[in-house]
């Protein structure tokens, strides 16, 4: 099957075209359903994401590669606190242009960064299962677990691809040019 053409955002025109962000959204079955079940693990994230991106940033630290790229504690500081924000927009579940710009622009910084992405979906691995646990660790949310994991993995999902869109775009462009960097290949 043909992809269809890359989501236009921030970096080439300041807007994202909706239809192709209705098109990502059908097909993840990102729908009002996806977003009642999201609500109700909100509250777990809201108790949950301090500690969960604590948790990340002594994990990926621990590997040499990140580490080189995360440098000084003032730089994880502020990362600590624009992950959080960025957790809280994509679980607030406002899937708009402003929404689509943000996570383009996160790939953009990270493509920029040389963060690749074995580490980029490892982050976004992190996360997922840390919330797995915090979920599966209510039983008040058991009846409701698979339709929360589903959202919360369709979500995920979402915001995966528009981050590493930048990067195919950018291979794309940088294949043309000549041979790729050396942290494309891990």
């Amino acid at each position: 099957m043909k992809s269809s053409a890359p989501l236009r955002t921030a970096s080439n025109s300041e807007t994202a075209d909706t239809t192709q962000l209705q098109k990502r959204l059908d097909l993840l079955r990102i729908d009002d359903k996806t977003k009642a079940s999201l609500a109700l693990a909100f509250p777990v994230f809201q108790e949950e994401i301090d500690s969960i991106v604590a948790k990340f940033y002594d994990h990926i630290t621990a590997f040499p590669e990140a580490a080189a790229i995360l440098k000084s504690r003032h730089q994880v500081a502020a990362l600590k606190f624009k992950q959080k924000k960025h957790w809280s927009s994509l679980f607030s579940c406002a899937f708009d242009e402003k929404y689509v710009a943000s996570a383009v622009r996160i790939g953009t910084v990270h493509f920029q960064h040389g963060v690749a992405p074995y580490l980029y979906i490892a982050g976004y691995t992190f996360f997922h299962c840390a919330l797995i646990d915090a979920l599966t660790a209510r039983q008040s949310l058991a009846a409701d677990l698979p339709r929360i994991l589903a959202a919360i993995t369709r979500v995920i999902s979402l915001d995966i691809d528009l981050a590493l869109s930048v990067y195919t775009r950018e291979y794309w462009r940088q294949a043309a040019a000549g041979p790729s960097p050396h942290w494309i290949d891990g």
